[in-house]
């Protein structure tokens, strides 16, 4: 009797760990946990599934499992010799679609779009922090496909709510609905060598702002305003000086 509960014990300990020989975690909000059925689980094999989770970390802000379809994926585009980022909608909601485009506008061709640069970018007409607004009705349906792979749900595209948000994505979204969507037209038109000598990020910041002013008549005051702006982006927000180190990088690169 005893050595027949023993061999049930081993088959039934067998059984699990086929199971989750075959479960693959990812940090991809789209591909969620594979479902796997224990049947008459023991006490010695659940602990050891629920230590095989503990094990697996996630950003809770931008790591959001998720089980929305793709509704949307942004790809880059070519049209002579102009890149930009486009939209291309899997649903039939255009309304949802047109709002969505509005993002892409934060994004110049030359700047990788990451999940923590879209993280709470957009708002809706309840939080009112953006002049991007997506429809609160619309972000609870679909994810939405970035151009390296990473899918993230819509509503992730607005902030939490009721929650004292980080300074660090309040300053991205100015930056990005202040800033680049503002100017979207004449940041998109740079190339590689269209600035002038840097060495540095101030330097750069500075070539950057006088070849946008050249490009589309601004002034030298707003030059000089939107520099001390950006400045102070770049000295409060990790995200906003990741991305002009990025943009730094690029126009280095000639």
């Amino acid at each position: 009797m005893e050595q027949r509960k023993l061999h049930e014990k081993s088959k039934k300990k067998e059984k699990f760990l086929s199971h989750t020989q075959n479960i693959e975690f990812t940090k991809s909000e789209e591909e969620d946990f594979q479902e796997t059925t224990f049947e008459e689980e023991t006490e010695d094999t659940s602990e050891r599934g629920l230590k095989n989770l503990e094990n697996i970390e996630f950003n809770p802000e931008v790591d959001i499992i998720s089980k929305r379809k793709i509704g949307f994926q942004i790809v880059k585009v070519k049209d002579g010799d102009i890149y930009e980022y486009e939209l291309i909608n899997f649903t039939n909601n255009n309304r949802a679609y047109e709002e969505l485009k509005k993002i892409l506008k934060t994004f110049p061709w030359f700047e990788n779009i990451k999940k923590e640069r879209l993280y709470a970018l957009a708002s809706d007409k309840r939080t009112a922090k953006s002049n991007i607004i997506i429809s609160k009705e619309l972000t609870f349906n679909y994810s939405i496909k970035l151009p390296n792979g990473d899918v993230m749900p819509i509503s992730s595209l607005k902030p939490p709510k009721g929650r004292f948000e980080n300074i660090d994505l309040e300053i991205n979204r100015e930056f990005r609905v202040n800033f680049i969507y503002e100017n979207h037209h004449y940041i998109n038109s740079l190339k590689k060598g269209s600035l002038g000598k840097f060495e540095n990020i101030e330097e750069f910041i500075g070539e950057f702002l006088i070849a946008i002013a050249n490009f589309s008549g601004k002034s030298d005051n707003w030059t000089r305003e939107k520099f001390r702006e950006i400045k102070e982006y770049f000295d409060k927000s990790s995200i906003v000086r990741d991305t002009l180190q990025e943009y730094m990088k690029f126009f280095q690169e000639v």
